[in-house]
């Protein structure tokens, strides 16, 4: 018996679902179905990821702390997910105790083999795309290609 592995984006709860997570969600479970078909012992994944800049956002504008938002919008994807009789078979928030474990455990790996150092992060960061852009992807006027709106200059260190 072979093992096959899906899984779907890590959705980011700063709202409820829509179509492109449900489109993306059909698409996985439409290959976990053909696996299971077939025979194969399927792990099919999904989930939220909590932990991004656009869901802090999200919450200040409620009112509500990171958490107390995840908590209300983490549940309106399961709600979907069962209506759309998506065959899952995890369903994981980055804030729960199994994921932080799992992230430590993995973490702490990567550290004891060298493989973790500190360093600084700099440059053109559209909050949108939830991504930096290079100098040579820009033009002078600082703009998102994506978005058409100005960067924002980040430094970070990590």
């Amino acid at each position: 018996m072979r093992t096959f592995y899906v899984t779907t984006p890590i959705y980011y709860p700063n709202s409820e679902p829509h179509a492109g997570n449900a489109y993306t969600t059909i698409a996985a479970d439409v290959l976990a179905r053909y696996h299971r078909l077939k025979g194969d012992q399927v792990c099919f994944l999904t989930g939220v990821d909590e932990h991004a800049a656009n869901v802090y956002d999200a919450a200040k504008a409620e009112g509500l702390s990171p958490q107390a938002y995840c908590d209300k919008i983490a549940p309106t994807f399961v709600k979907l997910w069962e209506r759309l009789n998506i065959s899952h078979d995890i369903f994981f928030r980055t804030t729960s105790d199994l994921h932080k474990r799992g992230a430590q455990k993995f973490l702490n790996v990567l550290y004891d083999n060298g493989d973790v150092y500190k360093g600084k992060y700099e440059g053109y960061y559209c909050l949108s795309c939830e991504e930096f852009f290079s100098e040579k992807e820009l033009t002078d006027e600082k703009i998102c290609p994506v978005h058409k709106r100005p960067l924002q200059w980040l430094e970070e260190e990590n």
